[in-house]
C-alpha cells in the first residue's frame, strides 16, 4: 500500500474521528455527513485489505454508490427550505436504487465492474443538490460571512468535487483506451478526494462552532 494511500485513508479517519468527537452538537444533516465519512472510511480500508490479500473489492463500491447516494439525498433535502425540493430528492432515492439494480443485471457486474455509469450519475445529481444550496444561500434576506457558514463549504465541496471528478474520471478512461500511461491522473483523482474530505472536514468544524454559539 502507497504513502498516497495511506495518507487518504488517514484523512479519512481523521475527519470521520473529529466529527464524533462533539457529535451531539452537530445538526441532522452533519450528523448524518459524519456517519457517511466513516462508512466510507470503513469500506476504503477493507478495499485495501481485499486488495492486499488478492480478494475481490468490486462489491463493495456497488454498496456504497447506494449508501453514498441516500446519505447525500437526505444531507440536501434537510438542508433544503423548499417543500418539494424535499420532496422530490427523498423520493429520486428509489428510482436511483433501481438504475444501480438494473446497472449490476446489464452492464457493470456486481463482482467484475466498477459500476462508474452510476458513480457519474451519482456526481451530477449531487452538483445539482449543490446548485440547489446555493441558490437558497443567495436568496437569504439576511446578510451573514458565507466563509463562515459550514453549508457553504459543504456544498462548495460537493460541488467542485462533482464537476471535477467526472472530467478526470473519462480522461482516465480515454487515456487507458488508447494504452496511454495514466498512473498521474490517478494521483491527481487521489488528491482530490483527500482535498475533498479535508473540506467536509472543515465545513464540520464550523458546524460544531456554530451550534456552541447558537447555544450560548
Amino acid at each position: 500500500m502507497s504513502l498516497d494511500i495511506l495518507f487518504y485513508l488517514l484523512i479519512l479517519a481523521i475527519v470521520s474521528l473529529n466529527g464524533l468527537v462533539g457529535f451531539k452538537k452537530l445538526s441532522g444533516p452533519f450528523k448524518i455527513l459524519v456517519l457517511t465519512i466513516l462508512y466510507i472510511c470503513i469500506s476504503e480500508s477493507m478495499v485495501r485489505v481485499l486488495i492486499l490479500f488478492k480478494k475481490n473489492s468490486l462489491p463493495l463500491y456497488h454498496v456504497l454508490c447506494i449508501i453514498q447516494y441516500i446519505a447525500f439525498a437526505y444531507i440536501f433535502s434537510n438542508l433544503l427550505n423548499s417543500k418539494k425540493a424535499k420532496k422530490y430528492i427523498r423520493l429520486s432515492i428509489i428510482p436511483f436504487i433501481v438504475i444501480c439494480l438494473l446497472n449490476i443485471v446489464l452492464f457493470d457486474a456486481f463482482f467484475k465492474l466498477i459500476p462508474l455509469k452510476i458513480i457519474m450519475l451519482s456526481y451530477i445529481i449531487f452538483a445539482l443538490f449543490s446548485l440547489m444550496l446555493f441558490m437558497q444561500m443567495l436568496n437569504q434576506p439576511k446578510e451573514t460571512n458565507i466563509y463562515k457558514q459550514s453549508t457553504f463549504w459543504l456544498g462548495g465541496a460537493v460541488l467542485v468535487f462533482s464537476v471535477i471528478s467526472p472530467l478526470c474520471f473519462g480522461v482516465d478512461f480515454y487515456l487507458s483506451n488508447h494504452h496511454i500511461e495514466t498512473a498521474v491522473l490517478g494521483n491527481i483523482i487521489l488528491y482530490l478526494n483527500c482535498a475533498y474530505y479535508a473540506t467536509l472536514g472543515y465545513a464540520i468544524n464550523l458546524e460544531k462552532k456554530q451550534s456552541s454559539v447558537s447555544a450560548i
